[in-house]
């Protein structure tokens, strides 16, 4: 409850969340995407596009 409670952990609760959700999009069930997300610098904007 310290981690909810301190304003600069709270981004945390929403981000992990969120991050999950563009990812399991962005791969889709495609084993070369997922390899693509865990080799390469990916930007958030980069997965949106893609998602999007």
């Amino acid at each position: 409850m310290r981690f909810l409670g301190d304003a600069g952990s709270r981004s945390y609760a929403i981000c992990y969340p969120a991050g999950l959700e563009l990812c399991r999009a962005f791969v889709a069930g495609d084993p070369a995407r997922f390899h693509t997300l865990l080799t390469e610098r990916t930007r958030v904007r980069d997965l949106l596009a893609t998602v999007l």
